[in-house]
């Protein structure tokens, strides 16, 4: 295998690479279990996929797409860059039919979208799985429109939903009726552990991720122990760390790269995620840069100033719950101000200012 740099960038690639999921094979076992009725055109039980970031619920599914491939139809729905109904919609449309050249995104009723959907899959010769990995970037009320509307659109036809989401009281937040409509299987992913981590880079670096000679056993583990458990930022480490090398002149990665990357990665990640915050969330972290701490009454009236009008309560608090869930904020309540929380900024001021700017 022949490729420039210490790393083979093609190897990191939405870990497509692997021919093999370490440490998930009962998750993919659950998963497959799950989906195998579409196989014979016969109606399947929804999955959700829980677990922190970087546990391996998107490789899953990369994996278990490939695995189907021929047998049922799949459609990955990135929710980070398609944020209301109409554009999840919209994508699923296109993804099932070669029929439909132009879907606007916007200026049509939900049900235009509704019945497009059912009609390409009328059309379906296969089972469909329809995957909506990060779904906790959406609205709380979208979160529940876009489950409502896609049930609704494949009654009575062989069509899956897979929710890849962080919470696992992710169907608890819904109302009564939406839990009669959706009631997945729950398969949970709990963070690496650092001797996994090092065992799955040891791996790919024998199978042509690093350049031979370029990197020491000890490297693997020392990656790991600064990864929190997320592969994905493991990866970004040994990504990051190859170019250091590369840029010094060096042919081999050392422990100080990895030191000197590691929290830059992670700011890194943060702030690209920053750009595809739904619009209060934005809102509210431009405030955060300024202020970094404050309390949630004075925060909510600084916030609808950026925001350009009132911010319910409710968008409020969820989107609050959405910042803390994601890394952004951490909260806590004032115990002798009634409701009243103390909100603080978790990450520099320069990473939002940067995620602001994308």
């Amino acid at each position: 295998m022949f490729y420039e740099g210490i790393v083979n960038e093609e190897m990191l690639e939405e870990l497509a690479f692997r021919p093999s999921l370490p440490f998930r094979e009962k998750q993919l076992k659950e998963i497959s279990l799950a989906i195998k009725p579409l196989i014979s055109m016969e109606k399947a039980r929804d999955i959700m996929l829980v677990g922190p970031p970087g546990t391996g619920k998107t490789a899953s599914m990369v994996y278990i797409n490939e695995k189907v491939k021929g047998e049922i139809k799949t459609v990955y729905v990135k929710c980070l860059k398609n944020q209301s109904v109409a554009k999840i919609m919209r994508t699923i449309i296109l993804a099932l039919s070669s029929h439909f050249q132009i879907v606007p995104e916007t200026g049509r009723a939900i049900e235009f979208y509704v019945d497009r959907v059912r009609e390409v899959i009328k059309k379906a010769e296969k089972g469909i799985l329809l995957e909506l990995d990060e779904i906790d970037i959406l609205q709380r009320k979208t979160k529940s429109e876009v489950i409502y509307h896609l049930k609704n659109a494949v009654e009575g036809y062989p069509v899956a939903l897979a929710v890849l989401t962080t919470d696992r009281y992710f169907t608890a937040k819904f109302d009564e009726s939406m839990r009669k409509i959706f009631f997945p299987v729950m398969i949970e992913y709990e963070r690496y552990k650092d001797a996994e981590i090092k065992e799955i880079l040891s791996f790919l670096a024998k199978n042509g991720l690093l350049r031979k000679g370029s990197y020491s056993k000890k490297l693997f583990e020392y990656v790991a122990l600064n990864s929190r458990g997320d592969m994905r930022t493991a990866l970004k480490i040994i990504e990051a760390s190859a170019r250091k090398a590369e840029a010094e002149g060096r042919d081999r990665i050392e422990r100080k790269d990895v030191e000197e990357v590691y929290e830059e990665v992670f700011e890194n990640q943060m702030a690209y995620k920053i750009h595809y915050l739904p619009e209060p969330a934005r809102a509210i972290l431009e405030v955060m840069k300024e202020v970094e701490k404050t309390t949630s009454g004075k925060l909510i009236k600084e916030v609808e100033k950026v925001y350009g009008r009132k911010m319910s309560t409710s968008t409020f608090n969820s989107t609050i719950k959405l910042l803390s869930d994601a890394g952004y904020l951490r909260y806590r309540t004032l115990s002798n101000i009634g409701r009243t929380r103390e909100i603080e900024l978790k990450i520099s001021k320069k990473t939002v200012e940067r995620g602001l700017r994308y």
